[in-house]
C-alpha cells in the first residue's frame, strides 16, 4: 500500500486494481503512525513566500517497495537537491555502460538534464528533496547553471560543510513535517534578501506554455525585446541550457502531462497540441529525452510523472 500525503488536500481514494490505497491528508490532519509505517509514504510540501518563487515543491518518501532494479528519471526542465535519509549508498548508472556508476551517500544536486538518468531502486528507501523551478537553483548558488547541465554532483562540493550539517540535522528528527521545516529553513538562509526571478526568463517560459507553434530563438528574443545573444546568455547562466533546449524540454513535458490526463490521444493530435512539426518530429524528440518510443512509454510508465521503472525483477 502507498500513502500519498498532499498537504493541501483531504481526500481518500479507493484501492486501485493492484490493491494499493492512495490517501491525501492535510497538514493539520492526524493520521495513525502505526498504520502508515507499513505503507510507502509520499508527501509534497509547498514552501512559503518567497521560496515558492524559486522552488516548485519539497518532497519526501519512505518505505519504497519497487519491483524493479533501476529507476529512470526523465528530464523535467528543473533541477533537484536530493537527500538520502536511509544512508544506504545510491548508484547513478551510465546510460550506455551500466557497469560504470557513481556512488552518492548523503545528498546530491542534479542539474538541468537533457536526457534521462538511471538510479538504482532500493527496497525500503527513504529520500527527500527539493524540486527547483527552471531558473530556481541559481539564486541559492550564484554559480552559472550551465556548469551543472547533464551532471549530478555531491552537495558538499557546492554547499561545503553546510550540506553535511543539513544532512545530519535531518537525521535527528523523525517526522516528515519537522524535516520539511529544517529543509525550508536551510533554503531560506541560502536565498539572498530581495531576490526575485529574472522577469525575461519567466516571460519566455510563459510564452512557450501558451504558444503551440515553434519559435526560433530570434523570434523569441524579438518578442521579449532583447538581443538573441543576451537571451542565450541569460538562459545558460540562470537555467543551464539555451532557450532552444528549454523550449524542447517544455514540449516534452507538455506531452507527459497530456498522457497523464488521457492515454487514448492520437499521436498526430498530441504532437500538434504540444507544438511539434509533425508526428515524426514528436517521436524523434521523445526518444531523445526518454530513451524509448511514446508507445513503449505508455506501456511501461510508472505511477509518478517523470519517473519510470527500469529493469523489472523477475516474477517467475
Amino acid at each position: 500500500m502507498i500513502a500519498v500525503l498532499n498537504y493541501r488536500l483531504l481526500e481518500v481514494y479507493n484501492a486501485d486494481v493492484s490493491g494499493r490505497i492512495y490517501l491525501s491528508i492535510s497538514t493539520s490532519s492526524v493520521f495513525d503512525k502505526k498504520t502508515c509505517s507499513a505503507l510507502m509514504i509520499y508527501l509534497r510540501h509547498q514552501p512559503s513566500y518567497p521560496l515558492n518563487l524559486f522552488v516548485d515543491h519539497l518532497w519526501y518518501f519512505s518505505g519504497f517497495q519497487p519491483d524493479y532494479r533501476r529507476e529512470r528519471m526523465l528530464p523535467h526542465g528543473g533541477t533537484d537537491l536530493i537527500i538520502n535519509l536511509d544512508q544506504i549508498p545510491k548508484r547513478l548508472y551510465d546510460r550506455d555502460h551500466l557497469q560504470n556508476e557513481q556512488i552518492f551517500r548523503c545528498s546530491w544536486i542534479s542539474g538541468q538534464q537533457t536526457r534521462y538518468i538511471l538510479f538504482d531502486a532500493q527496497m525500503n528507501s527513504a529520500l527527500m528533496g527539493v524540486r527547483f523551478r527552471a531558473d530556481g537553483l541559481y539564486p541559492f548558488l550564484q554559480i552559472p547553471l550551465e556548469e551543472f547541465t547533464d551532471r549530478v554532483l555531491e552537495s558538499e562540493l557546492i554547499f561545503g560543510a553546510q550540506a553535511r550539517a543539513l544532512f545530519e540535522q535531518l537525521l535527528t528528527v523523525s517526522s516528515p513535517q519537522e524535516k520539511f521545516s529544517i529543509l525550508e529553513n536551510f533554503l531560506q538562509t541560502r536565498l539572498p534578501q530581495e531576490t526575485r526571478p529574472i522577469h525575461t526568463i519567466r516571460r519566455a517560459l510563459a510564452i512557450w506554455n501558451r504558444n503551440q507553434r515553434l519559435l526560433s530563438q530570434r523570434e523569441l528574443a524579438g518578442e521579449l525585446g532583447i538581443s538573441q545573444k543576451h537571451l542565450i546568455n541569460l538562459f545558460k547562466r540562470h537555467v543551464g541550457v539555451t532557450p532552444k533546449a528549454m523550449e524542447r524540454l517544455t514540449r516534452f513535458q507538455c506531452v507527459l502531462r497530456r498522457l497523464e490526463q488521457s492515454q487514448t490521444l492520437a499521436w498526430p493530435l498530441l504532437a500538434q497540441h504540444c507544438g511539434y512539426y509533425d508526428q515524426a518530429h514528436f517521436i524523434k524528440e521523445f526518444q531523445n529525452f526518454a530513451g524509448l518510443t511514446p508507445t513503449t512509454y505508455l506501456t511501461e510508465k510508472g505511477e509518478y510523472l517523470n519517473f519510470m521503472p527500469d529493469d523489472p525483477l523477475s516474477t517467475g
